[in-house]
């Protein structure tokens, strides 16, 4: 699969009226395509961001490039790579809710050079640029998702690592067996320290069998439980 790691764009709040609506940006070219969509206030320059310079909020209205119209007053939050989500580097712009708006301000920066990022694509960037590991990949969702404070409280620590963690004895077992089997088949006329596979597999089953106790009971959590109410009324 070849995977294009251009500048990607997309709205990251829910569709719907609300005080704000906020399009991320992120890639090579973000800062190309914010002079070109971002006015410095309400009658300013181009907004110029400096790499050097990170984690910087500016005030200032988007132009759509292709008819030199105001679009909407926004709030833009710059991030420089690597100190951002994706690792790139990354803008978030803070434009007025409703679907309307944030479709315009999302069109003009589309027209400026960025493509529309598929669903998941910034947290698989995080992933694939070293961010963050796969299990707190998977508990972007989660957070997302949560249904209860409990669940919330639980797919955060996931995101923090603690997922991770709990896997980590298992990975290391993995990796002693399958090191000394390499080891033991590439040199068989070598020394080589006896290994007891079967201990090191049996440790990575007891971690993963706790893993997956946690996780019942975890999705317990997150998705809440459905109760049937019967009686006599």
């Amino acid at each position: 699969m070849t995977i294009d790691f251009g500048t990607i764009a997309a709205v990251a709040t829910a569709p719907g009226e609300a005080g704000i609506a906020v399009i991320r940006i992120s890639g090579p070219e973000v800062r190309e395509i914010v002079a070109l969509v971002v006015r410095l206030g309400r009658s300013g320059p181009p907004l110029m961001l400096d790499p050097g310079n990170s984690h910087q909020l500016f005030y200032g209205r988007v132009i759509d490039p292709t008819t030199e119209h105001v679009v909407d007053e926004v709030m833009v939050a710059w991030m420089a790579a690597p100190r951002s989500f994706t690792t790139e580097d990354t803008v978030e712009i803070s434009c007025h809710g409703g679907v309307v708006a944030s479709q315009q301000v999302l069109r003009a920066v589309l027209a400026a050079g960025a493509r529309p990022a598929n669903p998941g694509e910034f947290t698989m960037r995080a992933f694939l640029n070293g961010r963050i590991a796969l299990t707190e990949a998977e508990a972007v969702l989660n957070v997302v998702s949560a249904q209860t404070s409990e669940g919330l409280g639980r797919a955060l620590d996931d995101l923090r690592g603690d997922l991770t963690q709990r896997l980590e004895p298992a990975r290391a077992a993995v990796l002693a067996a399958l090191a000394y089997l390499d080891a033991s088949a590439d040199f068989p006329d070598d020394e080589i320290p006896v290994s007891d596979v079967h201990a090191d597999l049996s440790h990575a089953v007891d971690a993963l069998e706790g893993v997956l106790a946690g996780a019942k009971s975890g999705r317990l959590l997150s998705e809440g439980a459905t109760v049937a109410l019967v009686g006599r009324p």
